[in-house]
C-alpha cells in the first residue's frame, strides 16, 4: 500500500509507540496544529513503571505523564521497566448499608505512603485530598483511595461504595382514634393502663414492611390537640399535658421485628387517668415504602401494616439477660470474658456476674459487675465452667463452656461465620530468639544470624487456615485437594489478605498475616534447632507432611505432632504466607526490635516448605519468596492477630 500523504502546510504527525503497555494521547487527532500541545499518558501493567521517554518535551521524566509540542513530525516511544508498586490501600470497614453516618479508615501496608482519596467516584491522583484521618460519610459515597510513595509506582485503586440506608423517625402522640400505636393490653379493647404519676416500661415493637426496616430512632412524646370526643372513661386530656422520655434505649438490627425500649412518666393530672395513645409518624417523604398514609393536622399517620400494638410491661417485670463468654488457657489457668453477654432491658455495666470454675453447684466468686476473672487448677484435664449473669431486676441466665489445660500456651476461638465455624488462636508470650541460619547451614537469604525481639504477646492460627474456614469468610474454596479439614491452598498473598480483612469486620479484632519474625520465632517454640524439635531431618515425619511421606497431596492440618507451643504443621503440609516483602540481604540490615521486612518489593515471604518439600526446605529458618499473585496448590497461610 502507498504510505500516507503528508499533513498539510502549519499541520504535524504524531506516532506513539508503548512498549509493553499500553497508553494514551490527549487530545487524540490525526494531524496537529502549528504549536498544538499533547499530552500523551502511559499505563503500565502492574508491577511496572516508566523508564524513559523519547521524544517529548522531558524526555528525562518517569512520570506516566509527559507533553510533545507539535512544532514538528513527532515520534514518541515509552519504554517500562520492572519496579514496585506501593499496596493498595484498604478501606475499613469495607463497603457496607449504614444508617445516619459511618466513619470510615484508609491504611496501606507500605511503610511511609501517602494515601490520596475522592468521594465522588472519580479516579484519585496526586492532587486529590489526602487522607489523614478518618473519614465521616453522611449519604451515599464510592470512595476511592491510591497510595504514593516516591521510591515506588502509584498502588491500584482501591474502590469501595458505602450506602446510606433511609431513617425513619417515630412519634408517640394522643390521637382521637385507635388507629395508631397504642398503650392496653389487648388492642381490640382499649383500657387504662396508667395512674397518675406512674411509671412503666414499655417495649415498641415495628414489624419490617416490604423488605425495609425500621431504623435506629428517637422517640419523642408530643402533646397533642384537645379532642372532642372522649377518649376512655370519659376523660378529655389537657393539652398542657406532658409525658417525660426518662430513657431511650434499643439498636438497629436487621430481624423480622425491632424493638426499642423506654421509661415513660406520667405526670399527674388534675382530670384523673387516662390513655395515652399513638401512632408512628415518618420525618422525610418515603412513598415507596407504604402502600397508602393518612394525613393528620401535624403529621403523617402510616398504614397499620407498619404498627404493632405497644406492649406494656408492668413495673418490675423483666426480660432475663443472655450468658454468654469466651475462656482462653494458659498451662494451667483459665481467663474468661463475659462481656458478650447481653439484656434487653440493662447495659452490659449493669450486669453482675458470677463463676462456678468446676460446675460442682457451688459458686466460687461472689456477684461482681467485673466480667473478666481467671482461675488456676491444680491438674491439667478438661473442665467445665458455669457462667451466671444476672440483670438490675433481678433475673438471671446461666451457660457453661469446656475448657481443656494442655500444659501449652493459651488458646482462645474465634468465629468464622454465625454458625459454628471457628478457628483456634493460641497465644504467644513475647520474647527473644535468634533468627536465621547459623554459618555452614542454609542458604545465603538465611545469613547472618541476629537476635530479634518479640516486644509484644500476639494469638497465632493453631493450624493452617482449612478450607471449611475460608469458605465460611470469602464464599469460595479455591483447593486442589478437596477436604473441609485440610489447609486451603491455591491461594495468593492477596487472597489471604482479604481473607484477614474481612474475618477482622466479623470478630472486631485485627486479624493479619504473621510477620517472617513472628512466623520463625512461633516455629521455633524457644528452640534453636533446624526443625522445632532438634536437628535431625529423619525425624521430621512426626511434626510434618513432606515430600517423602505426603504421597503428593495434602493433609488434615493436626494430623501430626505440635510443637513445643502447641501448634501443628508449620513444617510443611502447605507453604505458608507471611506479611513481609523479600529481600535476600534483609537480615544484614533487619532491626532487633519486632521486624516487619523491607518497605518494597517484588516478591512477598513464604515460610514453612510443603507435602512436595524435602526435608531441608523444610527448616524453621529456610526462606522462599513468590509474586503476590502466585497461587500454587502447595500455598496456603495461618493467621494472627496482637492483643
Amino acid at each position: 500500500p502507498s504510505p500516507p500523504p503528508p499533513p498539510p502546510p502549519g499541520y504535524h504527525s504524531l506516532t506513539a509507540t508503548v512498549a509493553a503497555g499500553q497508553g494514551s494521547v490527549s487530545p487524540d487527532y490525526a494531524v496537529y496544529e502549528e504549536g498544538t500541545v499533547a499530552t500523551v499518558t502511559a499505563a503500565p501493567a502492574e508491577g511496572y513503571g516508566v523508564m524513559r521517554w523519547t521524544g517529548t518535551d522531558d524526555d528525562a521524566s518517569t512520570a506516566r505523564t509527559n507533553t510533545v509540542t507539535m512544532d514538528a513530525d513527532k515520534t514518541v516511544t515509552v519504554e517500562f521497566e520492572p519496579r514496585p508498586w506501593a499496596a493498595t490501600p484498604l478501606f475499613s470497614p469495607g463497603g457496607q448499608t449504614f444508617r445516619g453516618s459511618i466513619d470510615v479508615s484508609i491504611s496501606c501496608d507500605t511503610p511511609d505512603a501517602q494515601i490520596f482519596y475522592t468521594t465522588n467516584g472519580s479516579p484519585p491522583g496526586l492532587t486529590s485530598p489526602e487522607y489523614t484521618e478518618p473519614l465521616t460519610l453522611t449519604s451515599t459515597t464510592v470512595l476511592k483511595a491510591v497510595a504514593y510513595h516516591p521510591a515506588m509506582e502509584l498502588s491500584a485503586i482501591a474502590e469501595a461504595t458505602f450506602t446510606e440506608l433511609p431513617s425513619v423517625e417515630l412519634t408517640l402522640h394522643r390521637v382521637s382514634d385507635i388507629t395508631g400505636i397504642q398503650h392496653t393490653a389487648d388492642p381490640g379493647q382499649p383500657q387504662t393502663v396508667f395512674a397518675p404519676g406512674e411509671t412503666a416500661r414499655v417495649t415498641l415493637t415495628a414489624a419490617n414492611v416490604g423488605g425495609a426496616f425500621p431504623a435506629l430512632c428517637t422517640l419523642v412524646i408530643a402533646p397533642q390537640t384537645a379532642h372532642a370526643a372522649p377518649i376512655y372513661d370519659s376523660h378529655d386530656p389537657a393539652t398542657t399535658n406532658s409525658t417525660e422520655i426518662e430513657d431511650v434505649s434499643g439498636g438497629l438490627t436487621e430481624d423480622d421485628t425491632q424493638y426499642y425500649s423506654f421509661d415513660l412518666v406520667i405526670p399527674e393530672t388534675a382530670d384523673g387517668p387516662y390513655d395515652l395513645l399513638g401512632s408512628i409518624r415518618h420525618a422525610d417523604s418515603w412513598p415507596t415504602l407504604y402502600e397508602t398514609t393518612l394525613a393528620g393536622p401535624d403529621t403523617t399517620d402510616v398504614e397499620t401494616a407498619w404498627i404493632a400494638a405497644l406492649e406494656v410491661i408492668p413495673e418490675g417485670s423483666n426480660t432475663e439477660p443472655t450468658a454468654a463468654f469466651l475462656a482462653a488457657t494458659s498451662v494451667l489457668t483459665v481467663y474468661v470474658d463475659a462481656s458478650s453477654s447481653t439484656d434487653p432491658q440493662d447495659a452490659l455495666g449493669e450486669l453482675a456476674v458470677r463463676w462456678d470454675w468446676t460446675d460442682d453447684g457451688t459458686w466460687d466468686t461472689d456477684w461482681t459487675t467485673v466480667k473478666t476473672g481467671s482461675h488456676a487448677y491444680e491438674t491439667l484435664g478438661t473442665y467445665t465452667v458455669r457462667l451466671e449473669v444476672r440483670d438490675s431486676g433481678g433475673l438471671s441466665n446461666q451457660t457453661t463452656r469446656n475448657v481443656t489445660l494442655t500444659g501449652g500456651a493459651s488458646t482462645i476461638t474465634i468465629p468464622c461465620d454465625e454458625t459454628s465455624v471457628e478457628m483456634q488462636m493460641v497465644r504467644i508470650a513475647a520474647g527473644s530468639f535468634v533468627m536465621g541460619a547459623p554459618t555452614g547451614i542454609g542458604w545465603s537469604d538465611e545469613h547472618p544470624q541476629h537476635t530479634v525481639q518479640i516486644t509484644k504477646p500476639f494469638y497465632v492460627g493453631k493450624f493452617e487456615v482449612t478450607q471449611k474456614q475460608y469458605h465460611a469468610v470469602m464464599g469460595v474454596n479455591p483447593s486442589q485437594f478437596i477436604g473441609n479439614d485440610r489447609p486451603v491452598e491455591k491461594v495468593s498473598w492477596f487472597d489471604a489478605k482479604t481473607f484477614c480483612q474481612r474475618l477482622s469486620d466479623r470478630t472486631g479484632r485485627t486479624v493479619r498475616l504473621p510477620t517472617e519474625a513472628e512466623w520463625e520465632y512461633a516455629c521455633r517454640a524457644g528452640g534453636s534447632t533446624n526443625y522445632c524439635y532438634g536437628d535431625d531431618p529423619n525425624q521430621l515425619g512426626s511434626v510434618a507432611w513432606f515430600g517423602e511421606n505426603s504421597a503428593d497431596a495434602t493433609h488434615v492440618v493436626g494430623g501430626k505432632d505440635a510443637n513445643a507451643w502447641g501448634l501443628h504443621d508449620l513444617h510443611g503440609n502447605v507453604w505458608e504466607w507471611c506479611a513481609d516483602w523479600y529481600d535476600a540481604d534483609y537480615y544484614q540490615v533487619s532491626p532487633q526490635n519486632d521486624p516487619a521486612g523491607p518497605p518494597s518489593g517484588a516478591y512477598r515471604v513464604l515460610r514453612g516448605g510443603s507435602f512436595l518439600s524435602i526435608a531441608y526446605d523444610c527448616r524453621a529458618s529456610g526462606r522462599d519468596r513468590s509474586r503476590p499473585l502466585g497461587a500454587s496448590y502447595s500455598y496456603g497461610f495461618r493467621v494472627v492477630f496482637t492483643d
